[in-house]
């Protein structure tokens, strides 16, 4: 056998290892890994009882409305997985609309802390976003980061 074949058959067994074992992970260790990201970025992010973390990165206007459960928003976003790899976007200056009460949990609670004109980040454990399913290229509990803008609330 060749050294290439061994290395491809350990990194399999280390991939379906790895995925067998994140479904079987409790929402407290799903917290915990985004603990450690957010700790091994640098980053200053607030944590919400939920497991929800949310970090504003520009301030924008203060005095810009923030949405409410069942409000209409524009957004542009970036939604990736914790290895970087990027799943959705949405980068029009005019920003996406969406209802409030038609996206994942976690944007459902984050957003509520953004106020127009403000960009942040989210970090949502899988219970808040798409759980043990699949969304697309989403693998079954992902946990989700997105950069987001709320340009505009309706």
């Amino acid at each position: 056998m060749n050294v290439f074949y061994v290395v491809r058959r350990l990194l399999m067994v280390a991939v379906v290892f790895v995925v067998g074992c994140s479904s079987k992970m409790s929402h407290e260790e799903f917290v915990d890994e985004i603990r450690a990201y957010i700790k091994d970025n640098g980053y200053d992010a607030t944590e919400l009882e939920s497991g929800l973390f949310y970090l504003i990165t520009d301030e924008g206007s203060n005095d810009g409305k923030k949405p409410s459960a069942g409000s209409n928003v524009r957004v542009m976003y970036k939604g990736y997985l914790l290895d970087g790899t990027v799943f959705d976007s949405y980068e029009a200056p005019e920003g996406l609309m969406l209802n409030m009460a038609s996206v994942i949990e976690g944007w459902q609670e984050g957003l509520q802390f953004f106020r127009e004109g403000q960009s942040g980040k989210l970090f949502i454990p899988p219970k808040l976003g798409y759980g043990s399913n699949r969304a697309g290229s989403i693998p079954p509990n992902s946990i989700l980061i997105f950069d987001i803008t709320l340009v505009r609330v309706l």
